[in-house]
């Protein structure tokens, strides 16, 4: 990260530790692997933090012997501890703003949590309680899904990483979003309708 000339912050809100099962917590390290390889493998890597990362989840990636090396600010201390309240942009499929670029100033939020949609809403909700600004991805612009928008945490943090490289979202939805969700250029279906 310290050769990128990529400014542009990426974070992994990990404070959801007590929302998940053990075996749920396993998953979002393996998440976690899958987000750090796809930086390692862009052209210009992000500035990669993981925040509230000092619970059992933390206690999992520490115990795996290749993290240790990860090129990865790790954090103890809370998102709004660690940023600016201005910059802090959380994203949730909730929220009614688009995101439309990234910006260096902004640090992009990813909410560490997996609940196979058990606590659908949550970052969204924890993002206007603590007065954070919230955005989602522009997936309605340019892409109809057959399935629901939320994603797992690799595929937002791999969507981010093709956005900044092509400077083009539909390319970036058909390159990571898995195809069981059925999805369609938005063309295509509006013309089919």
């Amino acid at each position: 990260m310290s050769e990128s000339t990529c400014q542009l912050k990426i974070a992994l809100d990990m404070s959801f530790d007590e929302l998940m099962s053990e075996k749920d917590q396993r998953r979002a390290v393996h998440q976690i692997g899958w987000c750090y390889t796809a930086n390692r493998h862009a052209p210009e890597p992000f500035q990669f933090y993981i925040v509230g990362f000092n619970g059992p989840t933390r206690h999992i990636y520490d115990n795996v012997p290749h993290n240790r090396n990860q090129d990865i600010f790790l954090k103890e201390s809370k998102l709004e501890e660690t940023f600016e309240l201005e910059n802090i942009v959380y994203l949730t499929a909730e929220s009614d703003n688009v995101l439309g670029t990234l910006e260096d100033s902004k640090v992009y939020v990813i909410g560490g949590l997996v609940d196979h949609n058990s606590q659908k809403g949550l970052c969204h909700k924890l993002a206007v309680e603590k007065g954070f600004n919230h955005a989602r991805l522009p997936i309605d612009e340019f892409v109809n899904l057959k399935t629901r928008k939320v994603l797992t945490i690799n595929h937002v943090f791999e969507i981010l990483v093709h956005y900044n490289s092509s400077g083009n979202w539909e390319q970036a939805f058909f390159s990571v979003i898995p195809q069981r969700k059925g999805m369609q250029k938005k063309e295509e279906t509006e013309g089919s309708s």
